[in-house]
């Protein structure tokens, strides 16, 4: 098994998103999904750099012929559902927005009014 750069680089950035991800729970947020992807993605970054041969058995489960394959498979997949993520939390946090925008709108005129007495 040869280790390369690569390995280095993707088991920094797994450690990384490991970090991140104990930092979440760590502030005690509510936000157990951004702590699943972020250990999610990290615990894989760590794993691949440390087995790189790894994806030569992930290519014959899904009896692709190249590993190669089975990287762009698996990576498309975590692609995926990382955007379906992202996007289910844009959307809420367009909708919070606009109740914040609905309520700053409401205590602007309110103050108005008050002011006009």
């Amino acid at each position: 098994m040869a280790y390369s750069v690569v390995n280095l680089v993707s088991l920094v950035i797994g450690l990384g998103l490991l970090a991140n991800g104990y930092l979440v729970v760590n502030r005690e947020h509510e936000e157990f999904l951004l702590f699943l992807v972020s250990v999610g993605a990290g615990a894989g970054l760590v794993f691949v750099s440390l087995l790189p041969n790894a994806f030569e058995t992930v290519a014959t489960v899904l009896g692709l012929e190249f590993k190669t394959h089975a990287i762009l498979v698996v990576s498309n997949l975590a692609l995926f559902a990382l955007v379906a993520y992202l996007l289910n939390r844009l959307a809420k946090l367009y909708y919070r927005l606009s109740r914040l925008n609905e309520e700053v709108s409401i205590l602007k005129h309110e103050l108005e009014e008050r002011s006009d007495e």
